[in-house]
């Protein structure tokens, strides 16, 4: 997903990759991974945790009462992080392709089943249908009918945008939410459509963690450029409590902007509509608080979004499986290729929002490892069809180029049993007609836009008459 030519307004649900030729490439790491091929997360006792499949929804907004005392945050120095050797930690190294830009290999024969990565996303937000009945914070879901008492729930007070499901998530997430508040409190739900209401939300998410990097980095009084400061690197220690960032993924928004947008690959009509009505929209209201920001840095954050988001699951009190209920970008996986034939899944860890990449067959020492951005189990034409649509290339991989050889009619056959492929094709096909909701709604708002300017011509036009 990092390529150049590898990216779209699609959001992943399970599964990305056209393989890469390694004679033309360059590693961007030297330094060695750890010899272990399955890694702990929080202790070095840590077995190996339960998994359920990632999978989306909505709901309706119900504003709360309640009022909860804004918690005090308390600022501490941190380290500059020396953000290129996070994958040391993990049996994979990353490379760069002049088109396909970075992708993934193992760094010695690894089994079916190995763990090959964990993370944590960057950014994320619940769809604002259902702000009113899924956490912000850890996407635990209370549906409305389930909130008797105002303690079964807490929206925020200031916005009503967001909601909480316990004081302690609402405590933890307000170190961020307090960027964002006042913008999210300000967008018109009358003027936007749910789905577009959510990628702004996306964004402005997106903004207000990197607004909360500067402050820290400006209450520590660091020197980004002070190349003196002794750098840390592992991602397990940012899985702590203590972390002023939700979420704490170890890596900051330079990290997060090195992925792809595909700003120039995308139609200029559509790239016209989201600067007119999201982002010059977005740098006004941020504005408003003080927060300087430029509308095509806007637009690339948004297109970043759509070709690197995937979508995250709630998580239902009684343990059943969630719906998705919002989306994040995770920087890490975002580095995974695609192919019809993947050797890589990934699921959600423990009802958590930290996602774990295990292998699906055996690999050998230099294969690269790849996930699957779309239902495989079509025919050649229909899979390179969405691949192009949504992704912006011809898929190439050995799946393919098998396909190739094959009659047009013997290559959608589809594999049987295994109700999860069920899922991920319902899932994928929601992420399509999402897709497609959300771009009707900007075509809709441009043609509003187109008639109001001609009835405004119109109007300058009988005034030249009448003159």
């Amino acid at each position: 997903m990092d390529g150049v030519i590898e990216s779209s307004s699609n959001k992943k649900p399970i599964n990305l990759s056209t393989p890469s030729d390694s004679s033309t490439t360059t590693p961007i790491i030297t330094t060695p991974p750890q010899s272990t091929a399955t890694v702990t997360v929080s202790t070095a006792t840590e077995t190996t945790p339960t998994t359920t499949p990632l999978k989306l929804s909505k709901g309706k907004v119900k504003k709360n009462k309640k009022s909860i005392k804004k918690p005090t945050i308390v600022k501490r120095p941190t380290t500059p992080i020396d953000y290129k050797q996070w994958h040391t930690e993990w049996p994979i190294h990353v490379y760069s392709h002049p088109i396909n830009g970075r992708y993934l290999v193992a760094t010695k024969d690894l089994e079916e089943q190995t763990v090959i990565l964990r993370d944590l996303p960057y950014t994320w937000a619940v769809d604002h249908a259902s702000c009113d009945s899924v956490c912000q914070h850890c996407f635990l879901e209370v549906p409305l009918n389930q909130q008797i008492l105002p303690t079964d729930f807490y929206m925020c007070e200031g916005c009503q945008r967001v909601g909480y499901c316990s004081p302690t998530c609402k405590c933890i997430d307000y170190s961020q939410h307090r960027f964002e508040c006042q913008i999210f409190k300000e967008l018109d739900t009358e003027e936007y459509s749910p789905f577009l209401m959510s990628e702004i939300k996306l964004l402005v998410r997106t903004l207000s963690r990197k607004w909360l990097e500067d402050s820290i980095t400006l209450t520590a009084g660091i020197d980004i450029n002070d190349e003196t400061i002794k750098k840390q690197n592992t991602y397990n220690q940012y899985k702590s409590s203590q972390s002023l960032i939700p979420q704490d993924n170890g890596l900051r928004y330079n990290d997060y902007a090195e992925l792809v947008s595909n700003v120039e690959n995308y139609n200029e009509s559509l790239k016209e509509s989201l600067s007119y009505w999201i982002c010059k929209y977005v740098v006004k209201l941020s504005a408003k608080q003080g927060k300087t920001e430029d509308e095509f840095d806007l637009l690339n954050i948004l297109l970043r979004n759509r070709c690197n988001a995937f979508y995250i699951q709630g998580r239902p009190r009684d343990g059943s499986p969630g719906e998705s209920r919002g989306c994040g970008v995770y920087v890490r996986n975002s580095f995974f290729n695609h192919s019809c034939d993947p050797n890589v899944n990934y699921w959600v860890v423990n009802n958590t929002l930290e996602v774990e990449c295990t292998l699906l067959k055996n690999v050998k020492e230099g294969d690269e490892l790849t996930i699957s951005y779309i239902d495989t189990t079509g025919p050649l034409n229909k899979r390179r069809e969405k691949l192009l649509e949504g992704y912006l290339f011809n898929c190439l991989c050995t799946k393919c180029v098998a396909d190739e050889s094959l009659p047009l009619d013997q290559t959608g056959t589809l594999k049987e049993g295994k109700d999860d492929e069920d899922d991920s094709e319902n899932e994928k096909d929601k992420m399509d007609e999402d897709d497609d909701n959300r771009d009707e709604d900007i075509n809709n708002k441009n043609d509003k836009k187109s008639k109001y300017n001609s009835e405004c011509n119109s109007d300058d036009e009988i005034s030249d008459n009448s003159n």
